[in-house]
């Protein structure tokens, strides 16, 4: 711990000194205006390597006040210092909000040692996820999630099988950031743990509702707090009435700049949820003021067939059970989406050029968006590209499909790039020009599955 502590002082030490950084007040303020893209990028790595191992030794001090604190204890020690418990302590000492104080005693409380009746020590629960926090290779933040999915599948699996999630999740919280591992962690804690979901659910609809107050400024603020099936409805009528407004061509040339659209992206969500709630209401047939919306939900066939486990509304991360699933198909538009014990699409394909309704929808179920890493751009706005060309004899099926947003397309069409696949993990290979070594670049899976998750 010492020479990591070290090593990364020293670091940003280095690159202190290489900005010309002083002990003056306002040193690092002027040597920061005047430094190039590289050396600000470096420092900042240099920063924030040295803060996650900070931040894990924090980790590891509060678990142990908590440990201390707990009220098995004789003469708690958070007691001793007029604080009625660790957290409060820890928030206290460290200056810090009581939810930040609380997330670092629970993630030192899931990595610390644990000890039996007899007072023996014995090893951490989670000793790949405690040396990942100690040595910096993750945040916090992943390691919080990280030890949610295990607890929870703690009693669903035996002790190779959790050891196994848990070396895939300190390896995807390496990978990902957090945003994606949240996702990555949230869907793999459900597919082990079904049982879990409707309970959720029931928790989620008592929490459900709309508030709305007057501004200042004139204006009403609407909150709206949704559970997942009604987050689905929500979120398929404004994607699917925000498509972006096409550019103005006349005669060939592009049109005055004045006519494009200028809305920022809450604008145009607002102006599409409200055309949906216009059109409900004019097409309000004394029954219910609705707009005819579709769902996609993903459902693995056995579980739709046994009566338990876990779907997804495409667009929303939080799952719904097999019990909501089969009420929302009596009594909504929904498209369910067969999957097979992989996780894996069943093949749906057609010998037309153009992809069908149903083929983009799998698609779209399968791919999120565009493929390319890093590549933000929702399903309004992607294409259903062919892997190998219609010209060259590719068929019109899912296997030779994929999802790309116009610019990626084009990229793939007359760039160069590949597309390769091994086992059930899928790549873009670019062109020699862009990497001499030809790098595949992987495709990552947007929903994780049971068999990879355990591996």
């Amino acid at each position: 711990m010492i020479r990591r502590v070290f090593e990364g002082s020293s670091a940003l030490l280095s690159q202190l000194e290489t900005l010309g950084v002083a002990d003056e007040p306002e040193s690092l303020a002027r040597a920061l205006t005047t430094a190039d893209k590289s050396c600000l990028v470096a420092l900042l790595q240099a920063a924030t390597s040295l803060s996650r191992i900070v931040d894990g030794i924090t980790a590891r001090v509060a678990g142990e006040i908590g440990y201390r604190s707990s009220r098995d204890t004789v003469d708690p020690l958070a007691k001793q210092y007029g604080e009625r418990s660790g957290t409060a302590l820890v928030a206290s000492v460290g200056r810090l909000p009581q939810p930040a104080a609380a997330s670092l005693g629970k993630v030192g409380m899931g990595i610390r040692a644990r000890s039996s009746l007899t007072g023996e020590e014995l090893p951490s629960l989670h000793p790949l996820l405690g040396d990942a926090v100690d040595e910096g290779r993750i945040p916090l933040a992943s390691a919080r999630l990280a030890l949610v999915c295990l607890d929870r599948a703690e009693r669903h699996l035996s002790v190779e099988k959790l050891a196994a999630l848990e070396a895939n999740l300190v390896e995807k919280a390496e990978a990902y950031p957090i945003s994606e591992f949240s996702t990555f962690s949230q869907h793999a804690a459900d597919l082990i743990d079904a049982e879990g979901i409707e309970p959720s659910e029931a928790m989620q609809r008592e929490r459900e509702g709309v508030r709305s107050f007057a501004r200042p400024n004139g204006m009403m603020r609407t909150i709206i707090d949704t559970a997942s099936e009604n987050s689905g409805f929500i979120h398929a009528a404004i994607q699917g009435s925000m498509v972006p407004r096409p550019a103005l061509v006349a005669d060939g040339e592009f049109n005055d700049l004045a006519m494009a659209d200028t809305r920022t992206l809450p604008q145009r969500r607002l102006d599409a949820l409200m055309g949906v709630i216009r059109a409900g209401i004019a097409a309000d047939d004394s029954r219910v003021a609705g707009v005819d919306t579709t769902m996609l939900v993903a459902v693995n066939l056995s579980d739709l067939q046994e009566g338990a486990g876990a779907a997804y509304i495409l667009g929303i991360d939080e799952p719904i059970s097999i019990a909501t699933t089969l009420r929302l198909a009596a009594t909504a538009r929904i498209i369910p989406i067969g999957l097979d014990s992989k996780g894996e699409i069943l093949f749906a394909g057609r010998g037309s050029r153009l992809f069908n309704r149903a083929q983009r929808r799998a698609m779209a179920l399968r791919d999120g968006g565009c493929v390319v890493d890093g590549c933000t751009a929702p399903l309004s706005q992607v294409q259903a590209a062919h892997i190998r060309s219609w010209a060259a004899g590719g068929p019109t099926d899912l296997d030779n499909g994929l999802l790309l947003c116009a610019f990626h397309h084009r990229m793939f069409d007359l760039g160069g790039w590949e597309y390769m696949r091994q086992g059930d993990k899928r790549y873009l290979v670019p062109p020699a020009d862009i990497d001499p070594l030809r790098r595949p670049r992987p495709i990552r899976n947007r929903r994780p599955n049971l068999q990879a998750i355990l591996r």
